[in-house]
């Protein structure tokens, strides 16, 4: 397996070594760098085809920030969309296409509650697409940045890593249903938002879960194998 290589600079900053503590000085340290990341993302999303691409790059910046301390806004969000972007558009289809056919059994539970059977299984079957969706869709695109790996093991890894803490999984689903949430009772003033920093406040969170769950199950033990070498 291989590795995305690390940022080699680092600011030297006097700041916590993990946890929420690293993240809260981290996002007040690179706020400005954040809202720019941001923008790049809608940016380079527009095209909506691009989406998918453009995460993996907002993704990279955030992991960098949070990892290393320091990134190279441009730089690293540019390469990491040229990187991804060809690969990453079936992924999106396929993590989209799952959330439509969730979205779609929910309107088909809705419009069949005279048959309590019948809407009760397509609830049921609604309502786990969309979470299998959210949240597979959610680690798999953090991770694409973080493994150099094929696109078939990194979605093995990020399904291993939603099952083998699913708290963790529903936490990081919490997080996207929370700021969703806030988006539709603010609109449309939030639109403004969205485009300042609405998609990087929830991907630097997410980040922060998902990276910690990637480090414990993933980079370390290929680290320690390296070194038995």
């Amino acid at each position: 397996m291989g590795l995305r290589k690390r940022n080699p600079e680092g600011p030297g900053l006097p700041i916590p070594e993990a946890g929420a503590r690293r993240l809260l000085a981290l996002f007040h340290s690179y706020f400005w760098k954040l809202l720019g990341a941001n923008l790049l993302f809608v940016l380079f999303s527009l095209p909506v085809v691009t989406l998918p691409g453009a995460l993996c790059a907002l993704n990279r910046v955030c992991i960098l920030i949070y990892r290393e301390g320091h990134c190279f806004l441009w730089m690293d969000f540019w390469k990491e969309f040229k990187s991804s972007a060809l690969r990453s558009i079936l992924l999106g289809l396929l993590f989209g296409g799952i959330l439509f056919a969730g979205y779609y059994m929910v309107s088909l539970a809705a419009a069949n509650m005279a048959f309590p059977l019948f809407a009760l299984i397509f609830w049921t079957l609604g309502i786990l697409a969309v979470i299998i969706s959210i949240c597979w869709g959610a680690y798999f695109f953090v991770l694409m940045p973080m493994l150099d790996l094929k696109v078939g093991q990194i979605l093995k890894n990020s399904l291993f890593l939603c099952f083998i803490r699913p708290q963790r999984a529903l936490l990081v689903l919490g997080v996207v249903v929370l700021m969703s949430f806030i988006a539709a009772i603010c609109m449309p003033v939030f639109v403004i938002a969205l485009a300042l920093c609405w998609f990087v406040f929830m991907q630097y969170v997410i980040c922060y879960l998902v990276y910690g769950m990637a480090d414990q199950y993933i980079l370390q033990p290929f680290e320690a194998q390296q070194n038995n070498m």
